[in-house]
């Protein structure tokens, strides 16, 4: 009789066991696959990130680059007006 509510414990306690082992291992699953999600969204946050650096240099460039121009427009037109002056001088000549 002792050996039978031994042997009926240990059977007991083996299937709580068990029973703990799936839930532990259903739980895992679920969280791996949670941290799967998560570093996915991560990496697209990343890509987010770097593309808006991107567009945040090309922006700066272009920005530059209207500047440059500006200024390469303003030092032709002074030098338009010194060849026009100087032109005007030299027809006075006549």
């Amino acid at each position: 009789m002792a050996e039978k509510a031994l042997t009926q414990t240990l059977e007991d306690a083996l299937t709580d066991c068990e029973k703990t082992m799936r839930r532990l291992t259903a739980d895992r699953e679920s969280l791996q696959l949670k941290a799967q999600q998560v570093q996915e969204e991560l990496e697209r946050t990343k890509n987010e990130t770097q593309n808006s650096r991107y567009s945040m240099q090309a922006v700066e460039d272009e920005r530059i680059a209207r500047i440059k121009a500006e200024q390469a427009r303003e030092k032709l037109e002074q030098r338009m007006e010194q060849i026009n002056r100087k032109n005007k001088r030299s027809f006075a000549c006549f």
